[in-house]
């Protein structure tokens, strides 16, 4: 499934923007504490997600049409 990220916070539009696209794509929104409470569950410290969050992705990967 791709993931769409957005970096805005509530104030900003981030949120409405998140729902908007969930609306058009049929994408779940998921917030920082579902991502959170996932890496507790997997035994990852909070604090190499948030490090890792705030890096952001490596590389953009796209499939060939």
């Amino acid at each position: 499934m791709p993931i769409i990220t957005i970096s805005r916070g509530t104030l900003n539009g981030g949120e409405a923007l998140a729902n908007l696209l969930s609306a058009r794509t049929g994408y779940p929104v998921i917030g920082l504490e579902v991502i959170k409470d996932a890496a507790t569950r997997f035994g990852i410290s909070g604090s190499a997600i948030s490090k890792q969050l705030s890096q952001g992705p490596r590389g953009i990967l796209r499939s060939s049409p």
